[in-house]
């Protein structure tokens, strides 16, 4: 028997941490996390946030929000079999989740003429719900056990992902923002 988590946590990245940046084209392994001898009671973390960088570009700001995975942060136990695919799949799928919040963000950019303080009341306002949907997941699937509770939770990230496809490119512009001196100096937002 194994339990599965996430996390999402507000921190800075870190130089020496490997991050894995989110592509439909490429599923997460168990290469991508440490193993790490633990007393938690769960058999694996995942640890995913996503980012945003903006930057002014002549009568725009160009951001970018980029999903990733901190393979320095995710674990997994050593007794935890990696021979299947069912336990990998509710990782992706925590991985998936916080994809589907950085798409919003950018479906929100885009049709808004914002200003510095709302874009970042946007982002965190998305980071605190992908956190309330990452638990929910976790509650309804009894971290991965409930195989029954899994199948509809996957069938309802893809759709999610599929229904937000018109956001997957991880660079927008911002047209027209309220106030270009304000992007001058951008912050850099991190979900973590």
């Amino acid at each position: 028997m194994f339990i599965l988590s996430a996390n999402i946590s507000y921190a800075q990245v870190n130089a020496k941490d490997t991050l894995v940046k989110w592509d439909a084209n490429h599923r997460i392994t168990w290469n991508d996390f440490i193993v790490k001898d633990t007393n938690d009671r769960f058999a694996a973390e995942t640890n995913t946030f996503f980012k945003a960088n903006f930057y002014l570009k002549n009568d725009s700001v160009f951001c970018q929000v980029i999903t990733y995975l901190n393979a320095d942060r995710s674990w997994r136990k050593p007794s935890l079999k990696t021979d299947g695919q069912y336990a990998i799949n509710h990782e992706q799928k925590h991985f998936d989740i916080t994809e589907i919040f950085a798409r919003r963000i950018r479906k929100e950019l885009m049709v808004v003429s914002a200003n510095e303080q709302q874009v970042e009341k946007i982002y965190y306002n998305n980071a605190k719900a992908c956190r309330e949907f990452q638990e929910l997941y976790d509650t309804e699937t009894r971290h991965s056990l409930n195989k029954q509770s899994q199948e509809r939770w996957d069938k309802k990230i893809r759709r999610m992902l599929l229904l937000l496809g018109n956001y997957k490119e991880q660079a927008i512009y911002i047209k027209n923002p309220w106030c270009k001196i304000c992007w001058k100096n951008a912050p850099i937002l991190a979900s973590r």
